[in-house]
């Protein structure tokens, strides 16, 4: 059977694809019906006759051949949406190792209808509310002190500005007395002291002159030994005041104007060190200004981000389905098979964990079954090839082009929704994956066509007790638009590879005795010279109608093809 044999047409009654060989199966089917009493009475007849009775009118047979095997895989699987919208718990733990969030208040029956916009959950809040009131006057005093610290920061840069400034101009006056000293202080005191000692020499001088009128006029009897006494003294006084400004005038050179220069200069450093140790000084009360200050307004803008992210949980309370479809309450492969840490319980009152995922919203307008495959199946069924076509990407580079585009997307849940608007223009396919035929329960004269999406690249957690079998999650996608399909129907698919086995040894399956059971030991009776044989085979690749023989017969062998005609037998190689 190809792939061209099955159209793309809307849902009709059942005509199911005739498998090779099927006309005769059919025809044998009959023949079995109609002559069934005469086979059980001829059956057992046979079995009193001598072992060596080789010919056997009851029983239909057919050589075993090398033949083409076209092959099916039947499975058994459950009908859901190809896109699921999840209401997820988004509202944070309240508590430092528990990740219990809130409580359910009410929730929405499973299997209602909802609106895009229809509230679904609705969250215990009351908890929230009360943290906000509190958050509330914690955002207020943190701005108050983000205001205080504002404050005190041009407070502190306008006294720097008034230090430095002072620090200045006491520079500048330091810088004067220094100059003004030596170009103008020092020389007008050391010619004041020159002058002065030019008066004192002059006034000597004149007393030596007079002490020698003296003593002429004494030798001469006009004057008097007193007179020239009195002279001598006046010369003794003016040789005393000459000695004293003398000795004022090297003082003044040698020593105070070294020491009043000296410490000129040495204010005039300490006026230069003065700026700058005002400048460090400045410098390090306006850093710590303006840390308290980020501090301050740090503290502000995470107390005002909780007190947001508050607003946001209490809003994250009342979870609204995202799109139009039917809620399903969640459940995970884990919690259906009875393992998994931690199984939430979707009801009234309720825990809910931080992050759990309580139900879904189906999108109806597109469904696929999900079932099982056999690892032996991996590489005779074909899967869609899909190739992307880098349209995220690009409505990504063009949302970072255009910030304007960006503030309109106030939140994540925006961008989200706008990408799953586009979804299905991300990926091309590129191939379709292999013919699938799809019989839901629920519509039993109705056959609907698909193809395999995907399989999955490890295989699932089966039970326990079935280590030894692997089986593989496979999508198979609905073609037609699904009409009253539900999730949760069940559905019984059958997949039709490309591909066929050339040149293998066949044998028809209403030949076996019992189930077929691939990959191990199966029955049948092989007719030969001294009557029919029991013989144990081993079944490969099978579909509807025959089935590939690795192991037990040979080619030309004659096979019965209907053992219900050695009934005794038959069931004593099932079994009880």
């Amino acid at each position: 059977m190809t792939m061209q044999t099955f159209q793309r047409v809307p849902p009709q009654p059942i005509e199911r694809p005739k498998p090779p060989g099927g006309r005769r199966t059919r025809r044998t089917g009959k023949l079995l019906i109609l002559a069934a009493p005469v086979l059980l009475l001829g059956s057992s007849t046979w079995l009193m006759l001598p072992a060596g009775h080789a010919h056997r009118s009851d029983l239909l047979t057919q050589p075993v051949h090398f033949d083409k095997l076209c092959m099916t895989y039947a499975e058994h699987g459950v009908l859901a949406a190809a896109v699921n919208s999840d209401i997820v718990c988004r509202v944070k733990a309240r508590s430092h190792g528990s990740t219990v969030a809130s409580t359910i208040k009410w929730v929405i029956e499973d299997g209602s209808p909802v609106r895009k916009g229809d509230v679904v959950v609705l969250l215990d809040d009351s908890a929230l509310e009360e943290d906000l009131k509190t958050e509330h006057v914690a955002v207020l005093n943190a701005a108050n002190d983000w205001v205080l610290a504002e404050q005190n920061r041009t407070i502190v840069q306008t006294q720097n500005q008034a230090d430095i400034q002072s620090a200045r101009v006491t520079l500048e006056l330091a810088e004067v007395d220094c100059k003004k000293y030596v170009l103008g202080d020092y020389i007008e005191t050391h010619k004041d002291v020159e002058g002065r000692l030019a008066q004192a020499q002059s006034d000597m001088e004149m007393s030596r002159e007079r002490v020698s009128w003296a003593e002429r006029m004494l030798r001469k009897g006009f004057s008097t030994l007193n007179q020239v006494r009195s002279e001598h003294s006046q010369l003794q006084s003016c040789e005393v005041a000459l000695d004293k400004v003398s000795e004022e005038k090297r003082v003044l050179e040698q020593f105070a104007r070294k020491r009043t220069q000296t410490e000129l200069e040495a204010n005039l450093a300490e006026a230069r060190r003065a700026v700058e140790r005002v400048k460090h000084i400045a410098q390090a009360k306006e850093v710590q200004a303006e840390s308290e200050r980020l501090t301050k307004l740090s503290i502000y803008e995470r107390e005002k981000h909780r007190y947001r992210d508050l607003e946001e949980q209490i809003r994250d309370c009342t979870l609204r389905s995202p799109g139009d479809g039917i809620v399903v309450y969640y459940a995970s492969e884990q919690s259906r098979s009875g393992s998994g840490a931690q199984q939430g319980v979707v009801a009234q009152g309720e825990p809910v964990r931080e992050g759990q995922r309580l139900m879904q919203i189906p999108d109806l307008r597109h469904m696929i079954v999900e079932t099982k495959l056999h690892e032996s199946a991996l590489f005779h069924v074909h899967t869609e090839i899909r190739r992307p076509t880098g349209f995220t990407h690009a409505v990504q580079a063009g949302l970072l082009a255009s910030p304007s585009v960006l503030q309109g997307l106030t939140t994540d849940a925006a961008f989200l929704d706008m990408r799953d608007q586009f979804h299905d223009q991300d990926e091309r396919v590129q191939r379709s994956g292999d013919v699938a035929l799809i019989h839901i329960h629920a519509f039993p004269d109705l056959l609907w066509h698909g193809h395999v999406r995907q399989i999955a690249n490890v295989p699932l957690m089966t039970d326990w007790r079935m280590t030894d079998t692997k089986v593989y999650q496979t999508v198979v996608t609905i073609d037609e638009p699904p009409q009253n399909l539900k999730p949760g129907m069940t559905a019984d698919v059958t997949i039709f590879p490309e591909s066929a086995l050339d040149h293998v040894l066949t044998v028809p399956v209403e030949a076996l005795v019992g189930p077929v059971k691939r990959g191990e030991a199966n029955r049948c009776f092989v007719l030969t010279e001294e009557g029919p044989e029991a013989r144990a085979i081993v079944v490969g690749a099978n579909n509807d109608a025959v089935a590939e023989v690795k192991d037990g017969i040979h080619e030309g062998e004659e096979i019965v093809l209907n053992p219900e005609a050695l009934a005794d037998k038959s069931r004593a190689m099932i079994g009880p």
